[in-house]
């Protein structure tokens, strides 16, 4: 029974497939016909394209119209001379290159020009600076008088702690006509400086008026100034010497200053030295132009002051010369006995 029952269900299954089958091939047909029809369509429609059409010929009433259609229209609002300056012609890429390089090399070329320029005038200020004092023009329209006689002078000081020329000193000189008993005599005066206010320049002045119109007088009145601001610098670069004495040059571990802190006045002729420890003691040099005249030992204890008055034998009456090669000597003695660490 079973096997006559699942017959019966094939065929029909293979009935059902012959059905499909033939709905299918019912489809094929009704595609293949309609492509056929559109090939058609498209052949035909490809034919009339092909064949140009002819225009309507026009009818008896109509008149055949001459359309002509005019160029573009160029508006030019500038005159033929100067219509260059607002139609620029088109710049390809290589001249804009080149341009960009013409440009970079003369900016360039300026560039160098001026630095040269720029090391050319350092190089005659530094000549000029060489020999120690200057004399140059002042334009006179910048001062008062019109009729005023100007000159101008500098004065440069080299320092040999700093191996630099220290900020110049100026001094403006000015010559006045005076009328006495029927002649006109001539005095140069100061008129302005910067010069320090140590310097005795009331004294210096009547230099510049000792005989009549005569050279060596303002050379006297510059040597004498040059001089002074020599000695003062000259001072000044020893001093700063010590400043740079260490304590392991005297054989100490400590890689530290022996002096903390120098203070001087104006002149250079009062010095204080701060030694570098935990008590502020402190070294007093009363100076002269080229010798230490006294020294004064402050805030040290009762019981070094029997080695302090070796040190203050061997530092007065030291030509500043020695004061470097002397110092040391003083610097031995604190070591040795303790005053120092």
């Amino acid at each position: 029974m079973n096997s006559l029952s699942d017959i019966e269900r094939l065929n029909k299954e293979i009935e059902e497939i012959r059905a499909d089958i033939a709905t299918i091939e019912t489809d094929i047909s009704e595609n293949r016909r309609e492509k056929d029809e559109l090939l058609q369509n498209i052949k035909d429609l490809e034919v009339q394209s092909s064949t140009p059409s002819q225009p309507d010929s026009p009818t008896s009433n109509e008149q055949a119209i001459d359309i002509e259609i005019p160029e573009v229209i160029k508006h030019n609002y500038f005159d033929p001379s100067i219509e260059a300056f607002f139609h620029q012609r088109p710049i390809d890429r290589k001249e804009k290159e080149m341009q960009s390089q013409d440009l970079v090399s003369k900016s360039r070329t300026i560039r160098r020009d001026k630095d040269l320029e720029l090391k050319e005038n350092i190089l005659y200020e530094n000549i000029c600076r060489m020999f120690g004092v200057t004399a140059f023009p002042i334009n006179q329209f910048l001062f008062d008088g019109s009729n005023m006689s100007i000159v101008g002078l500098r004065f440069d000081i080299f320092s040999n702690t700093t191996k630099t020329f220290v900020t110049p000193h100026y001094c403006i000189l000015e010559r006045l006509s005076l009328n006495k008993h029927g002649s006109t005599l001539y005095r140069w005066i100061i008129y302005k400086h910067t010069l320090p206010v140590f310097l005795q320049l009331d004294k210096y002045e009547g230099y510049l008026n000792e005989t009549d119109d005569n050279p060596r007088n303002l050379w006297k009145f510059v040597e004498v100034i040059y001089s002074d601001l020599t000695k003062f610098q000259y001072r000044l670069d020893k001093l700063n010497q010590l400043l740079k004495f260490t304590k392991s040059q005297f054989g100490s571990l400590l890689e530290e200053p022996v002096f903390s802190k120098l203070d001087h006045d104006s002149q250079c002729q009062r010095i204080s030295l701060l030694l570098n420890r935990p008590q502020k003691t402190e070294i007093e040099l009363l100076c002269s132009a080229e010798t230490v005249d006294v020294v004064n030992f402050i805030r040290f204890t009762n019981a070094e002051q029997e080695h302090l008055q070796v040190c203050k034998a061997i530092l007065e009456n030291t030509k500043l010369t020695d004061l470097i090669k002397n110092f040391k000597k003083v610097i031995d003695i604190f070591f040795r006995y303790q005053i120092l660490e």
